[in-house]
């Protein structure tokens, strides 16, 4: 039976109680109890926190999950969309971004545990044609390299998300120009790309597409009905936006673009409304915001969607090595190599691994990357999971195998960059060990707060104007290419220098002065970066650079002739 066959069968057995639940559905800041809560957990002071939350980070709706001793109690707050009289439930899709990881990491850990593949082989043995830039690497990058984050292989940020129809197997080809951002195994360099390559490890081991096998082999047998690997696995494919596609009105958007019997919040893109709005760049960012669902090249890194009811199922799983409700749906072995230690965090490595609570000694620290899954420590105790962000949406699972507790946290808003979702996390955890509460949200408020104000300290002095561009705007246009980026080309509309990369994905470049110029990506969320063309022959620029803080690296396009 084929994946979408499957996914009907799902869907059909499943309606009546998505039915049900619309029946009931209440007004948008109604909190739905969906378990008898169980205390110390939920309470009157407990939702207050969180619906403080939700003002403060400006989230439209908020699905929390608690394990305990391997019982689940759900509790979700708001709206799926910020207009919408349509309230989250406990079976409401997110998408829940770098979650993604602990999935497609849990694949190849049973296909191992399975003696199909050996996680410390190298990934040659089975991409043969798999290459990075040094040919040394190429031979001997092993697939934990892949999923622990220590290739050292750079990232280019989510730039892959940019380049007009990119499929997962061609990005693992252009990996042969993929150069290293820090030493191999040196320390831990977040790359969401290496998970494009273990995915394409999967399907041609199992020989089914990555998001089939875990639908098959991890979710259905492990009851997980609300799961799906892409966007347009249950929203029609003409509303899905393609990789390189950036924004398009011709295209709908939030619930608009869902059909009605998926239960699936919107994603959005809303500044803070408890920050300092002057330190926003346009007045636009301060509305709400929603942005496209798509699909890209780089999904095995980031393009799960679930419900909390489903992520806590997950969570049950992995605390109870492998089984759920009598059922071993992961050998014991393979949830051991998921958890296993890889490469411990420095301090010294470039900050493209985003610390939870780093304000506080005692609060939640990640240390050590496993396979597919963070070690953390929290006041004295081992905990592991992972956090997500993607545009729309943030994610947090966190499990104390210990003591059998987890918590998992989602929203429908990308801007709190998981603030919001530390904060309620870290006041479960309080309420789950019995301790003082904690107010996390205002500490991550104020850290938001601090790194907003360095930003804007960066992106002034990198957009220092210069004075008046001295050379026409023609002067600049053509078509640049980078060996892994892609193209980018530049062209005069309405007299302005636009940059793009495909169909839609458009950047609007504003002179700053000598060949510089800030530019803005069109679309639901202002995204900035310098650019700067260095002049070449016969008064054509040689080459076209980006810089951004987040690529941490200038990104060198050299202009393609003719």
């Amino acid at each position: 039976m084929g994946i979408r066959a499957m996914i009907d069968d799902r869907r059909v057995s499943r309606s009546k109680s998505l039915m049900a639940a619309a029946l009931f559905a209440v007004m948008a800041s109604a909190v739905q109890a969906h378990a008898q809560p169980a205390e110390p957990v939920f309470s009157p002071e407990y939702d207050a926190f969180v619906e403080q939350v939700r003002r403060d980070w400006s989230i439209p709706g908020v699905a929390i999950a608690v394990v305990k001793d391997d019982k689940v109690t759900t509790r979700s707050y708001g709206l799926r969309q910020y207009d919408r009289n349509t309230p989250v439930t406990d079976k409401t899709m997110f998408g829940i971004a770098s979650v993604t990881k602990t999935f497609v990491s849990a694949a190849l850990a049973k296909l191992a545990a399975e003696g199909k593949v050996e996680l410390d082989e190298p990934v040659v043995k089975y991409l043969p044609d798999f290459k990075v830039a040094d040919p040394w690497l190429s031979r001997t990058i092993t697939i934990r390299d892949l999923l622990s984050h220590r290739s050292g292989l750079a990232s280019y940020g989510d730039w892959p998300e940019e380049i007009a129809g990119l499929s997962e197997a061609d990005l693992v080809k252009r990996m042969a120009h993929l150069d290293q951002a820090v030493p191999f195994r040196d320390r831990t360099y977040y790359n969401s790309i290496t998970y494009v390559a273990a995915a394409q490890i999967i399907e041609k081991v199992s020989g089914k597409p990555w998001g089939q096998y875990i639908d098959e082999e991890i979710w259905t047998p492990a009851g997980m009905n609300d799961s799906y690997a892409h966007a347009d696995d249950f929203i029609a494919a003409a509303n899905v936006l393609p990789t390189g596609d950036g924004w398009s009105d011709k295209i709908k958007i939030g619930q608009d673009a869902v059909p009605d019997r998926a239960n699936v919040a919107t994603p959005h893109v809303q500044w803070e409304r408890a920050l300092d709005r002057s330190l926003a760049y346009l007045p636009s960012d301060l509305t709400d915001r929603m942005a496209h669902f798509h699909r890209t090249a780089i999904d095995p890194g980031q393009s799960i969607f679930s419900s909390v009811s489903d992520m806590a199922r997950w969570a049950r799983l992995l605390m109870n090595m492998g089984e759920i409700d009598g059922r071993q749906v992961l050998p014991a072995l393979a949830v051991r190599e998921m958890r296993r230690s890889a490469i411990v965090r420095r301090g010294d490595f470039p900050a493209n691994w985003e610390t939870e609570f780093n304000d506080s000694g005692d609060g939640l620290q990640p240390v050590i990357y496993a396979s597919g899954l963070m070690i953390y420590t929290y006041r004295g105790r081992t905990l592991f999971g992972h956090s997500g962000d993607e545009l729309g949406y943030a994610t947090l699972m966190i499990a104390d195998p210990k003591t059998k507790v987890a918590v998992v946290v989602m929203i429908n808003n990308f801007a709190s960059k998981n603030g919001a979702t530390e904060a309620l996390v870290g006041r479960t955890l309080n309420a789950l060990y019995g301790e003082e509460k904690t107010d996390w949200s205002q500490m991550a408020l104020a850290r938001q707060r601090i790194q907003l104000a360095e930003n804007k300290d960066v992106f002034d002095k990198l957009f220092a104007v210069k004075g008046p561009e001295a050379k026409p705007l023609k002067s600049f246009t053509g078509t640049y290419e980078h060996p892994f980026c892609g193209k980018l080309f530049v062209r005069v509309e309405k007299g302005k220098l636009i940059a793009s990369t495909g169909p839609a994905w458009d950047a609007e470049l504003k002179p700053l002065g000598d060949g510089t110029f800030q530019g803005t990506v069109r679309g639901p969320s202002a995204i900035y970066f310098h650019v700067g063309f260095e002049p070449g022959e016969a008064g054509r620029p040689a080459n076209l650079t980006i810089t951004h803080p987040y690529l941490h690296r200038t990104i060198v396009f050299e202009t393609v002739a003719g």
